[in-house]
């Protein structure tokens, strides 16, 4: 049974991570994707990370 917890937090922890790694990608892209057509890219920061609260 403990072992079977484990594996089972392992697997939460991992999707965290990939969610966290996800938004950071999804991030750079769009402050590439914004800097390309104009300069402020604050609030587009701001949009993602509120997308991005888990």
């Amino acid at each position: 049974m403990g072992h079977r917890k484990i594996s089972i937090v392992c697997l939460a922890n991992s999707i965290l991570y990939f969610k966290f790694t996800v938004c950071l990608m999804a991030i750079l892209v769009w402050n590439l994707f914004r800097s390309r057509r104009q300069q402020s890219t604050i609030k587009g920061n701001h949009s993602c990370s509120q997308v991005c609260k888990f």
